[in-house]
Parts: structure tokens; sequence; C-alpha cells
């Protein structure tokens, strides 16, 4: 499982994000084990700052894949609690989606469960 770093040095609102998102599972190919991983990318000109319901948000794309996408979100409440949630894109469709309060390690576990999907492309390295 991989926790992300948050994005530091930046602006409060990109503070609320991460770094990057990376998938990652144990196979076989060719009789031979390795890990097969994907690394999602920010796409910084996403990012959305929603007034009435203090939302940040931002898309992040498998770097070998566009058609792979998750959408990042950060709800604010006036408390100062957050919440997270997470939808996973493929080819355009809603493949699952992640939801999760303050404890971001947490809500990264959830998040490790949307993995990639038949067809996404990923890079495979020996073990």
């Amino acid at each position: 499982m991989y926790i992300p770093m948050k994005i530091k040095n930046s602006s409060p609102e990109n503070e609320l994000m991460a770094r990057n998102i990376l998938f990652g599972r144990y196979t076989t190919r060719n009789n031979k084990p390795v890990t097969a991983h994907a690394l999602y990318n920010p796409e910084s000109s996403s990012l959305e700052i929603e007034d009435k319901v203090v939302c940040v948000s931002m898309n992040y794309y498998n770097e070998l894949d566009k058609r792979a996408k998750i959408v990042l979100k950060c709800f604010l409440s006036s408390d100062g609690t957050k919440k997270y949630e997470a939808t996973k894109y493929f080819e355009n469709k809603k493949i699952g989606i992640a939801k999760g309060g303050d404890d971001w390690n947490r809500f990264f576990t959830q998040v490790s469960f949307l993995n990639f999907v038949e067809g996404e492309k990923v890079r495979f390295k020996e073990i």
C-alpha cells in the first residue's frame, strides 16, 4: 500500500491534495513474478475551489494511460474537519469511489482498493 505525501510549500488549497497516487500489485508474467504499477500525477490546472460547499478538487491521470483518471476532493467544514473523496474513472466510466474522514492514511487505504482495471496501461518490473 502507498500513502502519498501531501503537496507542500504551495497554496493552502494545494496542501490538501496528494502529490501523486500510485497503484501496484504483484502478479506473474511469462511465469516470472513481477510488480505492476501505475502512477497518477496531478493536473494542476484542474484545481477547483468551490465557495458554497468548501470543496477543493484536483484531477490525477495515469502517466501511461490518460483514459484512467482519479478525481480527488477535500471537503472542509466550518469547524476545520476534512472529508476526502476519490472517484476513479476509466474511459469516462465511473469505476469506484472511496470516502474517508480526516485520517489521510486511512483514506488512502480505501483508495488503494480502486487499483487499476482491465485494459489500463501499467508498468511491469521483474522481482
